[in-house]
């Protein structure tokens, strides 16, 4: 019988033991797997082999800790060093994300892409801010946007005096094309403002809010308006 190695993780709401065995190791009469439930400080020791079905090392195990960190990708999110059909959906789901050949195996490409995750210091994300509870404070021809998002991120505001018209991109990571003036903030936030000034009075303005986070991912507002005053 293989040995148990045990690795402790702390969760923000609590702390407990992740136990890494292999597919078949019977304890206490069941089969004992680990289900990942909290977030995982980042690895920053890249990947350092390719990885298939079959495939059952370390390396394994560091991986499906690396994927369920986004649950979205690995929503079983179990660690048991095994590369098995669920490891492999997972990676797939991967490759969809970051564009590459759909084969669910850790080839060349897929360990480059995911060794530029893990040696940048952050954990494995690929789902978008959420912007929620915007709030505009019109004064003149002055107006301050204020807006909460799910995590950190930085922020963008377009406004035009004509409707803002957008366009999705295919690609990853890679931001919709919006028109009109952007303004951006100064930094990295949960909650942003923005100040546009030197507005026209007694003008309608077309306003979009857009929010990306550290690594990339991107989300926007529906555009909405406010009126200047006088």
């Amino acid at each position: 019988m293989n040995n148990n190695t045990s690795v402790f993780y702390q969760n923000q709401e609590f702390a407990y033991t992740v136990v890494a065995v292999s597919v078949g190791v019977v304890v206490a009469g069941a089969f004992l797997f680990t289900q990942v439930q909290s977030a995982y400080a980042a690895d920053t020791n890249p990947f350092v082999g390719q990885m298939q079905i079959g495939t059952q090392n370390p390396e394994v195990t560091k991986l499906q800790i690396f994927l369920a960190a986004e649950p979205s990708i690995y929503p079983a999110g179990l660690v048991t060093g095994y590369y098995g059909p669920l490891t492999a959906a997972a990676v797939k789901q991967f490759q969809v994300s970051y564009e590459l050949p759909q084969v669910g195996r850790v080839g060349p490409l897929t360990l480059a892409a995911m060794n530029s995750v893990v040696t940048s210091g952050r954990v494995l994300d690929v789902s978008a801010p959420r912007i929620f509870t915007v709030e505009v404070r019109v004064t003149g021809t002055t107006s301050v946007i204020i807006w909460n998002t799910s995590q950190t991120a930085r922020g963008i505001v377009y406004y035009s005096t004509q409707p803002i018209v957008t366009s999705e991109t295919s690609r990853s990571f890679a931001q919709p094309y919006v028109s009109g003036t952007p303004v951006a903030t100064d930094g990295m936030g949960s909650t942003q403002a923005i100040t546009l000034q030197g507005l026209a009075p007694r003008t309608t303005y077309y306003y979009l809010i857009e929010a990306i986070d550290a690594s990339g991912n991107t989300s926007v507002t529906q555009p909405s308006v406010f009126v200047t005053g006088t």
